[in-house]
């Protein structure tokens, strides 16, 4: 976590520094390398300040002066006409207190993260309720004595979780993909709904991205509009932490430890993140094993739904197995995208055709998502069912359907493309994709015409306007009682949700009127359908 810092000594106050820059700068010619690790380097962080001028020039072989010149001209060919300089003197000083407080901060939470990751009794015990381990909190109490900050602990509860997985991805590009907070919300879609960088202090390691920090927002949620989601602010470090071993940690940070730029941004969240984060390993084989912790104190603002209260305190809707799950699964759809991947029968054989259906169902699955997380709820009802399989036609209107490819995610997620015949107007193609983990499981689907739909499963369009719908089935508090009892039957929650574009300025107010009782009769149709294949039709009632 060590980076070089320090004043340019001869090069003058940043007065100095602009009067010059308008002067004329010594010609100077960067490599195209240098070039286009500066362009991501602008894309990471804007606006360096003296510290990171000087961390950016030792990884790139060059002076500091050099490096400032080449933001400065960045920005004002940005912002032409407009006074910019990086920082003023006063904001620089704020900026590197700021950052040393980081620092401390980062560097603790690293020291605890490690040693969690490293000791196993007497802080760890396996769980009763889900896969993995849960803290002992009179042995973590002892070993990290700290102060309760949270106001009110009325009702304050902690979460803690611990689990692995071996992932067909390698070290550096997942680490790359903790680190750009776009490529983390769509890494884990069906858990992160927002995600921001804030603030990047250091970027670390042009080679291994180790020392890397920056302060971060998201927002997770579950799927379902019963449970408010949850926003923190954190702070992500990177650290190499052995051979082939690096240490990703997230730890929350007060409001008091941040400087007035970020006023608007910070949510009054009831979340604290203690040290969580992933340690990875890197595999001979090009694979990863990721060992997970999820440990955060919670102070309810509102009052959750009895029907997930265990759920939640269980780990069951936030715990270390669901982010691996979520992991795992993204990872076999990137290994899908590879030209070693040999596919089956039926399946889409062309690569590329292969990633963009994939990244299409990756859009359908967010929008989806983002949709449950609403936060005006509607009503909802539970119902006991067995486990019987689901009969799915949905958008067949009764007539055949058939699938005619796929792509097998895992034992347990898969993406289809479903063809519908004999429709009064064109065929359509469904895609669709199922995913069932120890959460609940999920449907979601969107009809393309069968041209575009074409030219997507080859690979020819990537922007494909999609509208999708689909429904989410997911245990209530019963469910935890049947996984300690497998003689009990559980509950279920389903929840449907369509999205269809029926309002233009053509339509009259009248076919408005109807088709929005279409619409609410698609949705009785379907629950219904569900429910028969559940063989409990009168439960949803």
């Amino acid at each position: 976590m060590d980076a070089s810092s320090g004043s340019s000594g001869d090069s003058g106050d940043k007065r100095d520094r602009n009067q010059s820059s308008s002067e004329g700068n010594p010609s100077f010619h960067f490599t195209p390398r240098h070039l286009a690790q500066l362009e991501a380097y602008l894309k990471l962080c804007p606006h360096p300040d003296e510290t990171q001028l000087h961390i950016i020039a030792r990884d790139l072989g060059l002076d500091p002066e050099q490096i400032y010149h080449w933001f400065q001209t960045k920005i004002q060919g940005d912002h032409e006409g407009s006074e910019s300089e990086l920082e003023s003197p006063s904001t620089e000083v704020a900026r590197k207190k700021e950052r040393r407080q980081m620092l401390e901060i980062a560097d603790a939470a690293i020291s605890e993260l490690l040693k969690l990751m490293t000791t196993d009794n007497p802080l760890w015990t396996k769980s009763y309720d889900i896969v993995g381990f849960v803290l002992v909190p009179e042995s973590y109490a002892n070993l990290f004595p700290r102060a309760i900050n949270l106001p009110s602990p009325d009702i304050i509860h902690q979460e803690s979780s611990k689990d692995s997985i071996v992932v067909k991805l390698g070290v550096m590009q997942l680490i790359e993909m903790f680190l750009d907070s776009e490529n983390w919300a769509n890494l884990f879609p069906t858990i992160v709904s927002k995600a921001k960088t804030l603030r990047v202090f250091d970027i670390g390691s042009l080679e291994n991205k180790s020392g890397a920090l920056q302060l971060m927002y998201g927002e997770i949620h579950v799927l379902s509009p019963l449970v408010p989601s949850r926003e923190f602010i954190f702070l992500r470090s990177c650290e190499q932490v052995g051979d082939g071993l690096w240490l990703i940690t997230d730890v929350s940070v007060d409001n008091a430890s941040l400087d007035n730029n970020y006023e608007g941004q910070i949510p009054d969240s009831p979340l604290r993140k203690f040290p969580s984060g992933c340690m990875i390993k890197q595999l001979p084989n090009g694979f990863s094993k990721v060992t997970w912790i999820e440990h955060v104190e919670v102070q309810e603002k509102s009052e959750i739904d009895n029907r997930y209260k265990e759920l939640i305190s269980n780990n069951f809707a936030f715990g270390a197995n669901r982010w691996l799950f979520a992991l795992y699964k993204m990872c076999e759809k990137i290994a899908c995208t590879s030209i070693q991947y040999l596919p089956a029968h039926r399946e889409i054989s062309s690569p590329r055709g292969r990633e963009v259906v994939i990244n299409l169902s990756n859009r359908m699955v967010q929008n989806f998502c983002k949709i449950l997380n609403l936060r005006d709820r509607p009503h909802f009802t539970s119902f006991h069912v067995g486990r019987n399989e689901l009969f799915w036609d949905v958008l067949s209107v009764g007539n055949p359907l058939e699938e005619i490819t796929y792509i097998p995610i895992s034992d347990t997620s898969r993406i289809s493309v479903i063809k519908t015949f004999n429709r009064d107007d064109n065929d359509l193609l469904i895609f669709q994709e199922s995913s069932i983990d120890h959460l609940g499981a999920y449907v979601v689907f969107a009809p393309l015409d069968e041209a575009s739909g074409e030219m997507v499963m080859n690979g020819e369009s990537t922007n494909v306007a999609v509208l999708p719908s689909g429904f989410m089935i997911s245990g209530d508090n019963s469910a935890v009682a049947e996984s300690r009892n497998p003689h009990r039957s559980g509950g279920t929650l389903l929840t449907t949700c369509y999205q269809v574009l029926v309002c233009h300025d053509s339509l009259t107010l009248e076919m408005k009127v109807e088709a929005m009782k279409s619409l609410i009769g698609l949705i009785i149709s379907t629950i219904q359908r569900i429910t028969l294949g559940l063989e409990c039709p009168n439960c949803w009632l």
